[in-house]
């Protein structure tokens, strides 16, 4: 598809969004958490267990682009709606004319998408992604992490390493850099399979 060329639900783009944050499992929504009969006993349900449909290499590689926030810096400035206090992989969208926009993101424990727009559809004034729906995607995701109840229905701690993105088998993390490419302090993170590649021709080539 072209950029822009087709539309999708806010639950789509969530749901996309999930699959990258659980490893490449998809999972299909559900919004029944049980079902109870008019005898008050609790009826069995039919659980779907997820599909791998991307690597866990490729979904580590994408949440940890997304989470770089150094990257977003030229685009989004210093002191970003996008930034939380743990590392969070999260991406802003806006439509032709600012008919409406978007903020899909996630932590290693949650996942939540923000659309901003009219309910009638008619273009708002100017407002992008980052001045829009950021602001509410960060408002959520800062109160949920700040919540005892809200860590505890996501059996996630409160100390910062549990929030941090794990990297696959796979996947390392080299303190070298492509040239011509801006790299973090402490490297960067790239498949064996990519250095092997490299390797094999020689370390020549565009690569390193």
């Amino acid at each position: 598809l072209a950029l822009g060329g087709g539309e999708v639900t806010l639950l789509e783009l969530t749901t996309a969004y999930h699959t990258l944050a659980s490893d490449g499992q998809y999972l299909p929504p559900n919004p029944i958490l049980s079902l109870i009969d008019n005898m008050g006993n609790e009826m069995e349900r039919v659980e779907v267990e997820p599909s791998a449909v991307v690597s866990p290499e490729t979904a580590f590689l994408i949440s940890d682009m997304l989470s770089d926030d150094r990257a977003r810096q030229p685009g989004f400035g210093i002191n970003s709606p996008l930034i939380l206090d743990v590392p969070a992989a999260v991406k802003t969208g806006t439509t032709t004319d600012f008919r409406d926009n978007w903020t899909l993101g996630y932590t290693r424990h949650l996942v939540a998408g923000v659309w901003a727009g009219n309910s009638d559809g008619t273009p708002m004034r100017n407002a992008t992604g980052v001045t829009g729906a950021a602001p509410i995607w960060r408002d959520f995701m800062t109160k949920v992490q700040a919540s005892p109840q809200a860590l505890a229905t996501l059996n996630a701690e409160s100390y910062p390493d549990a929030w941090q993105f794990v990297p696959p088998e796979g996947v390392v993390l080299e303190n070298r850099c492509p040239p011509g490419v801006v790299c973090r302090g402490g490297g960067e993170y790239y498949r064996t399979s990519w250095l092997e590649s490299a390797q094999s021709r020689g370390g020549s080539g565009p690569l390193f």
